[in-house]
Formats: C-alpha cells, structure tokens, sequence
C-alpha cells in the first residue's frame, strides 16, 4: 500500500516567528526601559554591574548581533530567559560571551573569565532580567498578564487547563532546550517525543504505538523515516527524521539499545531503561516537566500535533511573504562559532534564539 509522505523538519520551522523582532521603534522602548533602569540605581560598582549583566544577556539572547542598548527588553518570555540561565550554567559560556564582546570591540582588552560562572554570578544576571523586564511594565511596553509571563516560571498543576493550546517555534525550541540540557537517557527521550510531535505531526497515542521496528533507513532519499500505523480509517504514513529529531533519536538508541519492543520506553532512577511502552499519562508529566523547566506555559501532548497542523495550515507563502515584509532575517551563529568570527550588526529584522540541538554544541 502507498504511503503519505510528510516533510515537517528545520525547513518548516525557518519559517516561523522569529523569537525577537527589531524595528527601530520595539528597539527604542528597550533602549528606554535600560535607561530607566539604570537611572535607578544609584552610580558607580552597582549600575556598572548591572550594564554589564544586561550586555551579558542581550549578547547571548540574539548570538551577538546586539548589545544592551540595541535589544528590544520587552519581547523577552520566560522560557527565554529559563533557556537562557540553562545555557549561563554550562562549562564554556562565559569564555564564548567574551569572544562575543571582543568580535563587537576589538579595541576592548580580553579577559580572562572562569570555566563556568559561580551560581552567584547567574543569580545576579537572572535579577538583573527581571527588573529591566519590570521597568517595561512600569513604563507601559508591558501589560500586567505578558508581565507575568515573562518573568514567572509557569508550573503545571491540575488546576491549570492545558487544552486547545498552540505552541509557536519558540517554545518548542525552548523545550527541545531544555531536554538537551539533560544528559540522562530521560532528556534524549523527551526530546524526540517533543519533535516526533511538533515537527512530524503525530498524536500522543501514535507516539507510544510506534516500535524500533518502525525506523526504517530510506536509501532513495538518504533519510531516517519513521512509519506511523494507519487506522481502519487511515492509511499510514511515513515520516522522515531531519536534525534534532534525528539526533535525539540516535541519542536514545544508544540508552536504549537495538532491543525489539516499543521504541520510546520508561527510564527507572538508576538510569536503567524498561522495555515497555510509556502511557499516556506519564507522557503528560513528562511535557508537564519540561514546561516548568523551560519556562513555557502547560500543555497538552496532543498540543505538539495541533500545533504542526496549524503551521501547516497557514502555508508557506504566507510565512515567506510575512518575513520579507519584516526585513531581512538576522540568523547569527556567532556564540558557538569559532572564535575571531564578526556577527553580525543590528538592523531592521528578526533574531533567533540560539537554542542548542545538542549537548555536545555547547562545549
């Protein structure tokens, strides 16, 4: 029997909504809400601290094309800044923030900066974020509720409605962020569960009905696929895996081993997996976690499939013709790149995040 053929990799997701949007008018209400901030504090070691806690995280949130009074404060979400702190406590990042800071001034004299920031150095930044993202409420950029969105870690209890809820590129990125962060088998899982439904479009119950034997190797187009059952009502359909699906999925295989059985299992304490299918309810406490940690708002399972339809749906002409009304897109790489390579400047367009695919990226 024939068999659907459904392309829902990084080509969909370029063109999303980028996380930050840098029109000049979006760029001077940062530029006032960083002023207003550091007016309040009193000058010398204190206000000098905290200019450069905002360099620090205005480098990192856009890879180095812009610095504290260049980045647009009020656009900031929680699950920026969640992924943000996660990449601050990694071995690494505080020497590829000072490239950044030497690429941008040469003339500047470069530093030498320790390994990993000490914990209080990133509780500093983490306050830091959120009283400049308070003084865009206080000065109106702001409404109340995207106020505590952006500085609340939302956490998923039964009293919050996770239904009918459509995700954009930024969460899943901040998701799939978050579950890398994660080094045990139980990060590598999640991931692929999170790009098995955002990017490839299948339900909860598709999910945990899939089986190792599902992958396939796809020698005409050089491709991992993975084949999802049909219903009587449905034929089936064939999936292909492309970059941080394809990764995570390499990365569970090798916690999980080649052994026959549901593909997407239990991990117990000991970092030992269960060759058993995972429920649905435990794939709900699962998102539940990740949430929390990435800082995005709850959802459902079945929210990842809803909300590959929806981008589907809206077509890529559209996104196409959205983004060059924008201007042009700024897609640096400047943070993980080697180093001595320029990023960009800023201008009229649109940022990424720099959410990492993969652990070893970092290093």
């Amino acid at each position: 029997m024939a068999t659907d053929v459904v392309y829902l990799g990084d080509e969909r997701l370029a063109g999303e909504s980028a996380d930050f949007i840098l029109d000049p008018e979006e760029v001077a209400r940062g530029v006032r809400a960083v002023e207003s901030y550091l007016e309040s504090l009193k000058p010398g070691d204190g206000r000098r601290s905290a200019e450069d806690a905002l360099q620090t995280l205005a480098l990192l949130f856009t890879d180095g094309v812009c610095d504290a009074r260049e980045f647009p404060w009020q656009q900031v979400k929680a699950y920026h800044g969640a992924a943000a702190l996660n990449i601050l406590k990694l071995e690494g990042t505080p020497a590829r923030l000072e490239s950044l800071r030497f690429n941008r001034d040469p003339s500047r004299k470069y530093r030498q900066v320790p390994t990993v920031y000490a914990a209080k150095h990133v509780q500093k930044l983490r306050n830091s974020l959120r009283r400049v993202v308070r003084e865009c409420h206080k000065l109106g950029f702001l409404s109340d509720e995207e106020f505590g969105e952006a500085v609340q870690f939302p956490k998923a209890d039964g009293k919050v409605s996770t239904r009918g809820r459509i995700l954009s590129a930024s969460e899943f990125r901040a998701l799939t962020s978050a579950c890398t962060v994660d080094t045990t088998p139980q990060g590598s899982r999640d991931s692929l569960i999170m790009s098995l439904g955002y990017q490839g479009g299948l339900l909860v119950n598709e999910i945990l009905a899939l089986a190792v034997t599902d992958m396939k190797y796809d020698n005409r187009r050089g491709q991992v696929t993975v084949y999802v059952k049909g219903t009587k009502d449905s034929r089936g359909r064939t999936v292909p895996l492309q970059n941080g699906a394809l990764i995570a999925l390499e990365d569970w295989l090798e916690a999980r081993g080649s052994s026959p059985g549901a593909l997407l299992c239990p991990v117990r304490k000991n970092g030992k997996v269960e060759i058993r299918r995972l429920t649905a309810t435990a794939v709900r406490q699962h998102c539940a976690k990740r949430a929390e940690e990435a800082g995005v708002a709850p959802f459902s399972p079945n929210d990842l499939r809803r909300s590959a339809v929806s981008a589907r749906t809206k077509g890529r002409a559209k996104r196409v013709a959205a983004a060059q009304e924008a201007g042009d897109e700024l897609r640096a790489s400047a943070l993980f790149a080697a180093e001595g390579e320029a990023p960009p400047r800023v201008g009229s367009g649109a940022v990424h995040f720099p959410y990492q695919t993969r652990k070893q990226e970092l290093l």
